[in-house]
């Protein structure tokens, strides 16, 4: 199997890894206590099971977790994988000799001890929500590792860091020819093959390797590039899950926005006005759904959500003041029109249809948009984006926060609501996984009353596979999660 890359890894230790490619390879050689699917819900891997407050695994409001691992866990020479092994990976993540890319979230934890062999206990300051997608989500070998620290002072500029050739994932490095890294079955696993990791850097040599049989994944494509490649034969595009939701927002500030969008009707009436097929179909034909939550084919987005968008905008906007009194197809009130300011970025996705096509939507119910360029002195009423939460795949995302409202702030619609507040700070302090997630059902809900947003489109990654690799779902969170092993 060989996988074609943008970019080499910059590093194979996990606390070196400062680029995508570092740790998407990751993947294959090492192992975390769980991993996370694409739906971003996790499942035990070296751990014997997931921390639950119901078995006191999950203690003291969300402060300590007991950890027990598989008994049977070890690394591919052998070496039983204890519970040594996970208080030395904090230590290496912690230790100011080591230059780390990020000390997260070991520099949190204000106590941890071995009770046993196969068990840890991890004491956080502050109740520690995101621990699926943080928390050791790789071991590093002590018994490799540690008498190079002892020796060097660091971990640095060891070769592991570049030849790591004990791991405890399916497969196990097995050396670097030229720019191509090799990877064996870990031979205490049941790994179907070989891996051979290839860079190139352009798309074009991706595909053409591809056209060659000689890789059979390349990732991350954008559209146009999946769209170019139906005459390929021996390989298909696969969507996976990108975190990715195209959004319409508010200008909230009731000094640079239109009046109008201090309104919950006239937000309401916004997003009932949209065809949202119409509009994915247009973003990215046969790849963009229909999307109602932020956190769209998650196991934090509600099955109630699509029901939030039901009604008839036309009532909304009338019960609201806003009527067309001079036949303009524009309503207004108090003699101001109902136009408003909208602004997409410049670079990323191409939404030139998108705008148009929203346009005549809004027009339909007696709004006029005015398109304008993002951050241009005019101001804007309503954008759109795409963007991921900035602790992907943790769902938490503070830029929606009373405190970013602010000039300078991260959260440039001026969002601020003492509810959604509540909300935001509950989930991110909630160690429970089926009680944080009952809390984003809440916050959709109250989205569906407020309409702080208008989510539209979920947007896939798309990847280039092989026809003989069936039955997988890479995502860029964890690319090989379900790889054959």
């Amino acid at each position: 199997m060989v996988i074609a890359l943008p970019e080499p890894p910059d590093s194979l230790n996990p606390l070196y890894a400062r680029t995508w490619s570092a740790r998407a390879v990751q993947g294959l050689f090492l192992a975390g206590l769980w991993r996370l699917d694409d739906s971003l819900a996790p499942h035990p891997e070296l751990a014997a099971g997931l921390p639950t407050e119901a078995d006191g695994t999950i203690a003291d409001g969300g402060r300590t977790f007991t950890i027990r691992l598989r008994p049977e866990a070890t690394w591919s020479d052998g070496q039983p994988l204890t519970a040594d092994d996970l208080l030395f990976t904090y230590q290496m993540a912690v230790a100011p000799e080591n230059s780390v890319v990020s000390r997260f979230p070991y520099d949190r934890i204000e106590g941890i001890v071995a009770v046993d062999a196969h068990t840890v206990q991890v004491r956080f300051g502050e109740p520690f929500a995101p621990w699926p997608s943080t928390l050791f989500s790789y071991v590093l070998p002590r018994h490799v590792l540690e008498p190079v620290f002892a020796r060097e002072g660091t971990l640095d500029r060891v070769v592991w860091n570049r030849q790591p050739t004990v791991g405890s994932g399916p497969f196990v490095f097995a050396g670097q020819e030229g720019d191509v890294l090799h990877f064996v079955a870990n031979p205490l696993g049941n790994a179907c093959c070989r891996v051979a990791v290839r860079v190139l850097p352009q798309v074009e040599e991706r595909l053409a390797a591809v056209r060659a049989g000689e890789v059979d994944l390349v990732p991350l494509l954008w559209p146009e590039h999946a769209d170019g490649v139906s005459d390929l034969t021996g390989a298909r595009v696969v969507e996976g899950a990108s975190g990715l939701v195209e959004t319409l927002v508010f200008n909230f500030d009731p000094a640079t926005g239109h009046p109008a969008l201090q309104q919950e009707a006239v937000r309401r009436a916004i997003g009932l006005a949209l065809d949202r097929p119409r509009l994915c179909d247009l973003l990215a034909p046969g790849r963009a759904q229909p999307a109602f939550s932020l956190w769209a084919g998650t196991v934090f987005e509600s099955p109630a959500a699509s029901a939030a968008f039901a009604g008839q905008a036309n009532d909304l906007l009338d019960g609201a003041g806003w009527r067309d009194r001079d036949g303009d197809g524009v309503r207004e009130r108090d003699g101001l029109p109902l136009t408003l300011r909208y602004a997409v970025p410049a670079s990323g996705v191409q939404r030139g249809a998108v705008t148009a096509a929203l346009g005549q939507m809004l027009a339909r119910v007696g709004i006029r948009l005015q398109p304008v360029v993002w951050g241009a002195e005019e101001g804007w009423d309503l954008a759109e984006w795409a963007s991921v939460p900035p602790g992907y795949p943790d769902p938490d995302d503070p830029r929606w926060l009373c405190v970013g409202a602010g000039e300078g702030g991260h959260n440039p619609t001026r969002l601020c609501d003492e509810d959604l507040d509540s909300l935001l700070y509950a989930q991110a302090e909630t160690a429970e996984m089926s009680v944080r997630v009952e809390i984003f059902y809440r916050i959709e809900a109250l989205n569906a009353e407020r309409v702080w947003w208008v989510p539209l489109c979920r947007l896939p990654d798309l990847w280039l596979v092989g026809e003989e690799m069936e039955d997988i779902h890479p995502w860029r969170g964890d690319p090989f999660w379900d790889f054959p092993h």
